[in-house]
């Protein structure tokens, strides 16, 4: 088993491996869970306190994806699965990658911030 946490818990305590993730303060954050139970519709964005000095935990995951599925480390293109995953979450979403301003200029590639901006424009 492999584990991505910042401390050892309950589950954790089982990995054969525990990888480190960033702190919830190297990353933003969008409290959706919280505000669903407010009594009008709202959402509070977060920006990371710290800057981020290793690979995010998106980022942790697609390598470990591509190594579970047989290819090298070496030859994963996070970027290029990263903006192929972007895309198909914009066109769910009924939005051009391509041509909304928002969706092509992402502030950090994986970044939630990225994911919660297509949704704005859609207002």
């Amino acid at each position: 088993m492999i584990a991505i946490d910042t401390y050892l818990n309950e589950t954790t305590r089982h990995a054969h491996v525990i990888l480190p993730g960033p702190s919830p303060l190297e990353t933003p954050h969008f409290d959706d869970m919280l505000w669903g139970f407010a009594a009008h519709s709202a959402g509070k964005w977060s920006d990371a306190v710290f800057p981020l000095d290793r690979p995010d935990e998106w980022e942790i995951l697609i390598r470990l994806g591509q190594i579970m599925a047989g290819k090298h480390n070496a030859d994963t293109d996070v970027a290029a699965i990263d903006d192929g995953w972007f895309s198909v979450l914009c066109r769910a979403k009924g939005l051009d990658p391509a041509g909304d301003p928002v969706a092509v200029r992402p502030r950090r590639p994986g970044a939630d911030d990225r994911l919660v901006d297509p949704c704005r424009s859609l207002r």
